[in-house]
């Protein structure tokens, strides 16, 4: 229950993630949904919120409602460790406008008072040994810790989405079934769900670990999730909706248009931007361990989001490990894995950075790497297309790299600095630069504006 309830803005706004068998939504006491539909909205208060201006005393305007064995983890406005009763933690949050609850824990002899701005992350559980006090208006009528059930077991999910095209969502992952579902009443977002169930081995914990991961972060080169299901063995993650399915599609299909070099430079970027980000800026450090054309979405203006986190391993980057983690089993896709995955070596962040060397020398060349061959038929090792390149490269002229269906279209100077950079990307591991140097990299040649392919 606790890696379910995690996942960061799991249930919105003034809601608890509960557990009771199976996980669910709840608003707080005095609350009601926003939309049944989709939980990150939240819940409303169901009366009117006292003005703090007003000349009553806020004794006489403001009661506190006591939730058992539930609490909002962020968002603290005040933090006051001299607070060794609770009637004093109280009476601060009575007297701040802004503190919506408080929460009370006695802690070596004193108590500790932890003032909430906004109800967020809420979580209830029987094993935790704490209540959370809401704030309200005095003339609510409410039952104690009473809170409002959005409803039963789920047996349907309703992905809010505008009227377009039938016909699959793209992202789809290895085990599970991905699809769209427009409601009748149609919205302005659009949503793909993911289905998945347990005969593989393994499900829970890849669920889990996609879920809990993408829950948490940010970025707009990252697939958003809108929420999830868990019920016996059918789960259900629930994504943002990506209209122009996966990069693959559009490198590798010969029946498609081809796409232009400003869009695949631009993918080129986005892409290491939100694998940089994974890196080095999240609060945990994060390996995708599977980066390939397949798990790069598109979005309408063929902006790139990094998709599929099921085989994605999270460490805190003050671990023990350092910058590496152990891992009991290889993870990726043929083509696309760095060689110490055969090493039985700690796993580090370059794994990720050697996929995405393979995916810039596809996007520049439009075709799979890992199926060049000899004249003879034979498909060549990694380390011997990578030998070949760097002679191209030598010579400073990567024209005849650069995928022919482009008819001259492209930035030679960009098309030069992507071939570098990839075989950089496929050094041993501990020359490989990081995504961030890979992102600047790419950002420092992105004039887009000055070369007559843009025009």
């Amino acid at each position: 229950m606790a890696q379910a309830c995690s996942a960061h803005g799991l249930c919105g706004r003034n809601a608890i993630c509960v557990y009771q068998p199976s996980l669910r939504c709840l608003c707080v006491p005095g609350h009601e949904t926003v939309d049944r539909h989709d939980w990150r909205q939240g819940c409303r208060p169901m009366y009117s919120v006292p003005n703090c201006s007003q000349a009553a005393p806020p004794e006489q305007r403001f009661k506190f409602v006591e939730v058992p064995h539930t609490d909002f983890y962020g968002y603290d406005v005040g933090y006051n460790a001299s607070s060794d009763t609770f009637e004093h933690c109280k009476k601060l949050c009575l007297e701040m406008c802004s503190c919506a609850a408080f929460s009370y824990r006695p802690f070596e002899g004193r108590g500790v008072c932890y003032l909430k701005g906004f109800l967020y992350n809420g979580y209830t559980s029987p094993n935790f040994n704490g209540n959370i006090y809401l704030k309200q208006a005095e003339h609510t009528q409410l039952a104690r810790g009473r809170v409002q059930d959005g409803h039963g077991p789920i047996q349907e999910v309703h992905v809010p989405g505008t009227q377009g095209r039938d016909g699959e969502l793209q992202g789809r992952a290895r085990p599970g079934r991905l699809r769209r579902r427009v409601p009748r009443r149609a919205r302005q977002r659009e949503g793909g769900g993911r289905e998945e169930a347990d005969e593989r081995g393994g499900g829970d914990e890849e669920f889990w670990a996609e879920m809990t991961l993408i829950g948490r972060i940010n970025h707009i080169n990252l697939v958003r999730i809108w929420g999830f299901c868990s019920q016996g063995k059918h789960k259900l993650l629930v994504y943002e909706y990506v209209e122009n399915e996966s990069l693959d599609r559009h490198l590798f299909d010969t029946d498609r248009t081809t796409l232009p070099w400003r869009e695949r430079y631009r993918i080129a970027l986005g892409t290491a931007r939100g694998l940089a980000y994974l890196h080095h800026e999240c609060l945990e450090w994060v390996v995708h361990c599977d980066v390939k054309p397949e798990n790069i979405l598109l979005t309408r203006e063929f902006d790139a989001k990094i998709a599929d986190f099921g085989l994605a391993k999270l460490s805190k980057r003050d671990s023990a490990a350092g910058d590496s983690m152990p891992l009991s089993h290889m993870r990726g896709t043929t083509g696309y894995m760095a060689p110490e995955w055969a090493l039985n070596v700690p796993i580090n962040a370059k794994v990720d950075v050697y996929s995405y060397g393979v995916v810039l020398l596809e996007m520049v060349m439009g075709c799979r790497v890992c199926d060049q061959t000899t004249a003879g038929g034979e498909r060549l090792e990694m380390s011997q297309i990578a030998q070949a390149l760097r002679q191209v490269v030598a010579t400073g002229n990567v024209v005849p790299l650069v995928d022919g269906r482009l008819q001259g279209q492209f930035n030679p100077r960009q098309a030069l600095e992507m071939v570098r950079i990839s075989l950089s990307c496929m050094e041993d591991r501990t020359n490989r630069p990081t995504m961030d140097d890979v992102a600047k990299a790419l950002t420092a040649c992105d004039d887009e504006d000055e070369h007559p392919a843009y025009r």
